[in-house]
């Protein structure tokens, strides 16, 4: 993953996110601490743990699920 393009180009789209941006821009306006973003990335984090757990430990669907909600 990631050869088609270079450090150079990955690093000025990580420097354009809407994330960090807005993050960067609400820290310089005062409006949340960098205690906010720490729990804010902490509680998103566990949310994201908790949602691959799910999924991992959830049983494969049935091979019939396959053509459910297709509308073709």
């Amino acid at each position: 993953p990631g050869n088609y393009r270079t450090r150079e180009e990955v690093e000025e789209w990580r420097q354009r996110d809407p994330i960090g941006v807005v993050e960067a821009w609400l820290l310089e306006q005062g409006a949340i601490t960098e205690q906010d973003v720490e729990r804010i990335h902490k509680e998103v984090q566990a949310e994201v743990d908790e949602c691959l757990r799910f999924a991992e430990e959830s049983p494969w669907p049935a091979p019939d699920a396959l053509y459910e909600c297709v509308y073709a």
